[in-house]
């Protein structure tokens, strides 16, 4: 535990030098040091993501927990918690009539303040098809 905080510590801490001190670059290394830390931003977003992923079908997240206010946020507003979700169907279990059915969801711009509905199956395998194939609509 030690070695992760310290580790976190010294990214944090290089990050608070290169911060106060941007001005002082180049626009081709100020240019550089925005691609490497789109890629760390990308990478950290991604390995969250996955750590809300437990259960996959057919390469497909079933039942992900999803980062808070996922379904209620506006797509302008969106942190970066959210980029790993775009285009990646998902997913979610649900009982009706006390019968499970799946619902295929997408955060695909098709709506502007949540994930697009892309239909709704009575197995995994026809969910796993929607997610593959697009919506059925």
């Amino acid at each position: 535990m030690a070695k992760k905080k310290f580790l976190i510590d010294r990214m944090v801490n290089g990050l608070d030098k290169i911060s106060g001190r941007v001005d002082e670059l180049s626009l081709s290394d100020l240019e550089f040091l925005d691609f490497e830390l789109a890629v760390v931003v990308a990478d950290v977003a991604e390995a969250i993501a996955l750590k809300q992923v437990a259960t996959v079908f057919q390469g497909y997240a079933v039942d992900p927990a999803l980062p808070e206010d996922f379904s209620v946020t506006p797509n302008d507003k969106r942190p970066a918690s959210h980029k790993f979700w775009w285009y990646r169907p998902y997913i979610t279990t649900h009982q009706h009539n006390g019968k499970t059915v799946y619902w295929v969801e997408c955060l695909d711009g098709g709506c502007w303040d949540r994930p697009t509905w892309w239909g709704e199956a009575t197995t995994l395998e026809a969910a796993a098809g929607i997610c593959r194939n697009g919506p059925n609509w």
